[in-house]
């Protein structure tokens, strides 16, 4: 049996402008105005602060917008939960948080689609919602080769509620960097920018200084952003590593439109006590690469920058 989200997934929608979904705070207090597939289980609350809310305890999706491929976007919503656990509960179970597997908390998932409806992969994580009471969330993310329609979805477990207001999509021009969330800056349990890892212990954590690093464990990788062949870039990388003060790590470059294999490897030289935990390094896209991947070994990491050199 198809359980609420591949129903949603399933159905056809007709992609409308960002501004009819996204920005205007839903004032036009209708659900069938914002969601694929509104049902009774929705329903919109006045809030003084923040517009409209959408209250639903099961999961819904919202209609698809027009986006450009290969473009940085900010998602920013307000939005809090009713029911379940404590999240202090949870905060050991950090793959809970990152990859949303078995959480007792609300989810938004990012969904791309072709010109023809097709799904089209990507790597960005998922956002967990862990607040009970209200909170603005913030999701960073590119856009895959090929999409040309977005959705988010919202997953609500059952026996839990969410609030959600004040939802925006529009370009990411303010960062920096090609990367995203390279200061982790968006907070402790953010993890744009983070596209998978396979140890459970990786966590965003305070240093001494109160600064947010991001504890890798075994390994993990971060979302790949999109490079130009021929063209120079810097990658900028500050941390410590906790085998013998070393961080293991490289860049894999990829096909434009292969999602799965790598197009080639290259090896960073290692962060160690002799360069004082900052490395800085250039290179050329080679050809055919249209994306890069930061894969990083046994390191806690405060800062990643990739930039391109003009």
């Amino acid at each position: 049996m198809m359980n609420i989200l591949q129903c949603l997934l399933a159905a056809a929608s007709i992609a409308v402008s960002g501004n009819e979904v996204y920005g205007d705070r839903f004032a036009k207090n209708a659900p069938e105005a914002y969601l694929k597939n509104p049902g009774k289980q929705l329903k919109f609350e006045k809030d003084a602060v923040n517009g409209n809310t959408i209250v639903s305890d099961m999961s819904f999706a919202m209609k698809e917008v027009p986006v450009k491929p290969r473009t940085k976007y900010r998602l920013s919503f307000a939005a809090s939960r009713s029911g379940g656990t404590s999240f202090e509960s949870e905060l050991m179970d950090t793959m809970t948080l990152f990859q949303h597997r078995g959480s007792k908390y609300p989810a938004l998932r990012l969904r791309f689609a072709d010109a023809s409806g097709k799904t089209v992969p990507h790597d960005n994580p998922v956002l967990t919602i862990y607040s009970a009471e209200p909170e603005k969330y913030t999701c960073l993310f590119y856009t895959p080769s090929g999409a040309e329609n977005f959705s988010a979805l919202f997953e609500v477990p059952r026996g839990i509620a969410l609030k959600l207001a004040d939802l925006r999509l529009e370009e990411e021009k303010t960062e920096k960097t090609l990367n995203i969330n390279g200061d982790f800056a968006l907070g402790l349990y953010n993890y744009s920018g983070i596209a998978s890892a396979n140890d459970e212990t990786l966590r965003l954590l305070r240093n001494e200084q109160g600064k947010i690093c991001f504890f890798t464990g075994f390994y993990a990788y971060t979302t790949r952003c999109p490079i130009d062949p021929g063209k120079k870039y810097t990658l900028a990388l500050t941390g410590t590593g906790y085998y013998r003060n070393r961080v293991d790590s490289f860049l894999l470059f990829w096909k434009d439109s292969d999602w799965k294999k790598p197009l080639l490897k290259t090896d960073l030289p290692r962060l160690s006590k002799g360069n004082k935990g900052h490395i800085a390094y250039q290179f050329t896209a080679p050809q055919d690469a249209r994306w890069v991947s930061l894969w990083i070994y046994h390191a806690t990491i405060s800062e990643i920058r990739l930039s391109r050199e003009e």
